[in-house]
């Protein structure tokens, strides 16, 4: 049966491949493609009936609270979330527990796990899910448009892949840094659009494959943890796309305008150079937090998605209403 599967999938591999203009496969990714489906198999028949969500964070106790601020005014019936952290300086830490004793007052089921190995603190969340879903955030996203949580419970996640950072207002990427072609979207209902991620331009559009509020199958996760190698989100993410010719075909879903946006402030990783905008360094928004500010979330509330992605923060004291927001200098 195993030897079966693999060549089905291998199989589909080489199609994909050999679609994207590649005539040779190189034998880590064929490696990885098989590992990956071995684990699949070996935890089928285990899973749950809700979704479970995770957010990844680095030194960057500000920008997580603006996540939890959003996921929490703008996610009704919101999954249970765990925030996986790490803390590189004590200041930080002082940070992280501040938001971590604040988070109790939020409307929402929240856990604080400290990182000490991040791939098998990952693996271990995933596998105790009691879930059949997760999603996946990052901590310098924010949600800008209203989410019902009883819409990641009602998605097939074997037959689809929903991805939270698509819409029809994604049209610039951030990350290659010009303008992309929107693929087209065809109403399913609920609200969702179906897309293929086979389009012909390289682009945020043809990704399957990430942490920025994709949500996957609890078991078909786990499989991919447990086959790739990784040490932190950035290299995990970029592991994750040996996987991408066995989930290209699956179409992608999402909503008419992006429900989260990824505001890249600033880079805490050390694994890849990915393009920031370099507004407030992470220490600047330390000294901001330590100061009783946060970042007012409520402005970036109904932004089309190029215009959130590039936008700077704005501050207002915590726990204060948005009118009367303070504004900071930017880095130079």
């Amino acid at each position: 049966m195993l030897h079966s599967i693999k060549k089905t999938l291998g199989g589909v591999a080489e199609a994909a491949w050999a679609r994207r203009g590649k005539t040779v496969r190189p034998t880590a990714q064929l490696e990885a493609q098989h590992a990956f489906t071995s684990r699949l198999l070996a935890e089928l028949g285990t899973g749950g009936a809700d979704v479970a969500a995770v957010v990844f964070s680095k030194d960057r106790a500000m920008q997580l609270h603006a996540f939890l601020t959003s996921y929490c005014e703008q996610v009704r019936s919101p999954p249970a979330l765990t925030v996986l952290y790490r803390a590189s300086t004590a200041a930080h830490q002082a940070a992280y527990d501040e938001l971590c004793a604040a988070a109790g007052e939020l409307p929402a089921e929240i856990a604080f796990l400290p990182e000490t190995d991040f791939r098998s603190q990952l693996i271990e969340f995933v596998a105790r899910a009691e879930a059949a879903k997760v999603v996946m955030f990052v901590d310098d996203m924010v949600f800008k448009e209203p989410l019902d949580g009883a819409a990641l419970r009602a998605i097939d996640s074997a037959s689809h892949i929903l991805s939270l950072s698509r819409g029809r207002d994604l049209t610039y990427s951030t990350v290659l840094q010009r303008p992309i072609t929107v693929p087209p979207l065809r109403p399913v209902g609920d609200g969702l659009l179906e897309f293929s991620w086979e389009g012909a331009e390289f682009s945020d559009w043809t990704f399957p494959l990430g942490l920025s509020g994709f949500m996957y199958g609890r078991l078909e996760l786990l499989a991919m943890l447990r086959a790739l190698p990784f040490r932190a989100p950035n290299s995990l993410e970029a592991a994750m796309q040996q996987l991408v010719p066995l989930f290209e075909a699956r179409p992608g879903l999402c909503f008419d305008k992006a429900t989260c946006a990824c505001i890249h402030a600033n880079m805490v990783q050390t694994e890849l150079s990915n393009p920031t905008l370099g507004t407030f360094s992470v220490e600047q928004l330390l000294d901001l937090w330590r100061q009783g500010m946060a970042i007012d979330v409520r402005a970036l509330y109904g932004l089309d998605l190029a215009v959130a992605e590039q936008a700077t923060y704005s501050f207002l004291p915590r726990g204060r209403p948005a009118p009367g927001a303070a504004h900071a200098t930017p880095a130079d």
